[in-house]
């Protein structure tokens, strides 16, 4: 009886527990029973590329794989006889595919998988580290490499699946098109300025699995796309970028000067074709890590386009007399007397190399460079006018483009001096004491070019997302006009002199009328200049400035007519071809001048005509 009520009283409670766990508590624990089976997978998604103006790409994210091993599947095989024999045989097939895939021997193949084994059996030591079993065999597999060695036998050997960020454009435009930083996001250039339409936002989605972790199939459920990060076309020209930069890096290895900036803009729309800023940096990963990069140094990360003001020199007498002209302070006739220096608040000024100009006019202050001349024209002026003229050229503001770190130039950075004192006006009128930024410079030139009309620097074409649905574009915009159209093309035509028998007359291409600028300036340094030239062609209609500014050439060269002009005609004279711009000086008119007057100023006797013209078709 107390056996029968005691099994009795065991079933009740058992039947009691029942009814608790699968009534009362039963939803409950199914439900932390999925829970424990779900897990959330994050769906990656690629960030958005940057392009040049045909829409290739300057920066992607490209698939790589890395080919390894699990060592385990290399320890001594265990089992019967026949099961070790056909054990070895799967590994001995895996590992001479795997090397003839990879080109790589299997004695490098053994050794590596020797190490491994190594360092699996050393973590026996510290046991509360999980020990590790999978080692990486070769980085950098393509996509394509990978799926092969996958596809047959591959025994003990996988792959694992990663992207990295490639820079078609190498050191040409790397400045400008920037790179990612450690977390993934933009640290420089277009990569940092345009990292929110980059970006790539990541999804989710939750799965079940089974005891052994794995995937249980049709179990995907609350699945938040992944979205792709928007694609940055850009203005520009790979080809100009590339033929920049190969000018660039022959003043580096000519005259090893402290940096170099080259801007091309086109002139009538503002849009810049190419930035080259040099010393630079290639931000692709190595080939023998993708994981990784090169060092970047300090130096190398200047943008020096944008992200450094200088001392323009001569190039801004352009300006000058533009807005002198456009002004009514002067005319075309208006004359002024160069004694070779000129004593002004007490200090003297002199134009460059000790010359003598005696009478000039705006036109040859500009052929010949005069300081003198500029001086006189600026202190007519006054320094607030001077002051307002160069800033409706746009000369001391930062460029309007969608780079990070733009700098803006300055009328002065003395607060101590007296901003528009006679001296002061007098050094600015030729372009001694302010500063401003290679872009922004070349802005006011293609001002000139453009009949007066000021153009907003324009980098960016528009912004796409992944079905290539234009989300936003850019057009060409006007700021202002600095000047009168007349006015401007006056200032053209005067500009062509400089180059026609001036102090640029080693700019002149063959078929083509060019117009430019000198520009020398001396850095508060003994003996450190900053050369340059700035050049429109085809003068008759301009289709690109072009500014090459050396910064601190060796010193036994530093004018611009000598480290910068050359590379201009070189620059231009290759773009001239590509963009198939038809000549406007077919007779070689302004080129067979340039060589006679390069000729009188170097003290050689002159040409013949015919010898002239078989200089100008052979170059």
């Amino acid at each position: 009886m107390q056996v029968t009520l005691l099994t009795s009283a065991v079933y009740g409670v058992l039947g009691a527990r029942l009814l608790q766990v699968q009534g009362l508590e039963g939803a409950a624990i199914r439900t932390t029973a999925v829970n424990n089976r779900i897990r959330t997978i994050v769906l990656s998604a690629r960030r958005g590329t940057i392009q040049d103006r045909f829409g290739n790409p300057l920066a992607a994210t490209v698939d790589f794989e890395t080919i390894g091993f699990d060592v385990r599947s290399f320890l001594p095989p265990r089992g019967t006889k026949s099961e070790v024999a056909a054990i070895e045989n799967q590994q001995t097939t895996a590992e001479s595919r795997v090397c003839r895939l990879l080109d790589i021997s299997s004695t490098e193949l053994l050794s590596q998988i020797s190490a491994a084994q190594a360092k699996y059996d050393a973590q026996r030591l510290s046991p509360a580290t999980p020990r590790r079993f999978w080692f990486p065999l070769a980085t950098g597999v393509s996509v394509e490499r990978a799926a092969e060695i996958m596809h047959g036998p591959h025994y003990g050997f996988s792959e694992l699946q990663s992207t990295v960020r490639r820079y078609a454009c190498g050191i040409s435009a790397a400045q400008v098109v920037g790179f990612l930083g450690p977390s993934g996001r933009g640290a420089a250039g277009l990569e940092r300025s345009c990292q929110n339409w980059l970006q790539a936002t990541p999804g989710s989605a939750q799965i079940q699995v089974d005891e052994h972790n794995t995937e249980i199939p049709g179990t995907l459920a609350n699945e938040v796309p992944a979205r792709p990060g928007e694609d940055v076309e850009t203005t520009l020209d790979p080809a100009a970028q590339q033929i920049a930069t190969q000018a660039g890096m022959q003043i580096m290895q000519k005259f090893h000067p402290h940096g170099v900036a080259i801007v091309i803009v086109e002139p009538a729309t503002g849009k810049i074709r190419a930035m080259v800023s040099l010393p630079a940096y290639d931000a692709n990963p190595l080939k023998s890590n993708p994981t990784k990069r090169a060092p970047i140094h300090l130096q190398s990360l200047m943008d020096r386009c944008v992200g450094e003001v200088y001392e323009p020199g001569s190039t801004m007498k352009a300006f000058t007399l533009s807005y002198a002209l456009d002004r009514g302070y002067i005319t075309p006739d208006s004359t002024f007397y160069c004694a070779g220096e000129l004593k002004v608040d007490g200090r003297y000024i002199h134009c460059a190399k000790g010359e003598v100009h005696h009478i000039v006019n705006a036109a040859k202050i500009l052929r010949v460079s005069c300081n003198l001349g500029a001086a006189q024209v600026g202190m007519r002026m006054g320094g607030r006018a001077l002051s307002r003229g160069f800033t409706d050229f746009d000369l001391f503001s930062p460029p309007q483009v969608h780079l990070p770190d733009v700098l803006a130039g300055a009328w002065t950075y003395d607060k101590y001096a007296l901003p528009y004192s006679d001296a002061k006006t007098a050094r600015s009128a030729f372009g001694q004491s302010v500063t401003t930024t290679p872009l922004a410079l070349t802005m006011g030139y293609a001002a000139i070019a453009n009949h007066g009309a000021l153009m907003k620097p324009m980098l960016l074409k528009k912004l796409t997302d992944e079905d290539g649905r234009v989300l936003r574009q850019w057009q060409p915009e006007v700021i202002r006009h600095p000047v009168h159209a007349a006015v401007a093309d006056e200032v053209l035509k005067m500009l062509e002199g400089v180059v026609t028998g001036g102090t640029g007359t080693c700019a002149a291409i063959p078929g083509y009328l060019v117009a430019g600028k000198t520009g020398t300036a001396s850095l508060y340094r003994p003996g450190a200049y900053t050369g340059s030239f700035i050049g429109i062609a085809p003068a008759s209609n301009p289709k690109m400035v072009i500014l090459v500014a050396v910064r601190d050439p060796d010193h036994s060269h530093y004018y611009g007519a000598e480290v910068a002009a050359p590379y201009f005609k070189e620059i231009a004279q290759r773009l001239l071809a590509l963009w198939r711009v038809p000549q406007d000086d077919p007779d070689n008119s302004q080129y067979i001048a340039a060589q006679a007057s390069q000729r009188a100023q170097e003290g050689l006797p002159p040409l013949k005509q015919p010898d002239a013209a078989v200089v100008a078709m052979n170059n």
